[in-house]
């Protein structure tokens, strides 16, 4: 065997003697860097679930605290609904329209104006405005005001709805 040839093979010796020395030790070195990728990885999502966990919990809490004044206000728009409901569906010379509308004027400045939104306050206002009308004249042009303002009073309550429950 020529030098060259004997220089090459001690030299590929060498690094099958090095590759074979270190591989023990790069194979402890990559399991323990991927051990550690995997542990880091899974405490990442672990915290991450509880995370998720928790604003659940706190939202389920919120929601219970609030829950009187919810179911209040479900009551209440149920009502205001119901009374004008009626008054547009009766004539305002019943003695039955006289005290519903009583009741109405009743929610109107006082229990509904504690719990309605904007939507429900601005539809409360048109609907009053409304109703003064067909009772004033009581033709049957501003009966259909009244109930288009009723209408538009049901789908204001249908949209708070939706948006406190959706939001729950």
């Amino acid at each position: 065997m020529s030098e060259a040839q004997q220089i090459k093979t001690g030299r590929a010796t060498t690094i099958v003697d090095i590759v074979k020395d270190w591989l023990p030790v790069a194979t402890v070195v990559a399991g323990a860097v991927w051990a550690l990728v995997t542990f880091f990885a899974h405490e990442k999502e672990q915290s991450a679930t509880l995370n998720r966990q928790d604003e659940a919990a706190q939202k389920a809490r919120s929601f219970e605290v609030r829950r009187p004044f919810l179911d209040q206000q479900l009551k209440l728009y149920i009502e205001v609904a119901s009374v004008g409901g009626f008054l547009v569906t009766h004539k305002p010379s019943e003695a039955a329209w006289q005290e519903k509308n009583v009741r109405f004027a009743q929610l109107y400045w006082s229990e509904l104006s504690i719990v309605e939104s904007k939507g429900v306050e601005n539809a409360m206002v048109a609907l009053g405005q409304a109703l003064f009308n067909y009772q004033k004249t009581g033709e049957e042009a501003q009966r259909m005001g009244a109930e288009t303002a009723t209408l538009d009073l049901a789908h204001a309550i249908r949209a708070d709805l939706d948006t406190i429950w959706k939001s729950n």
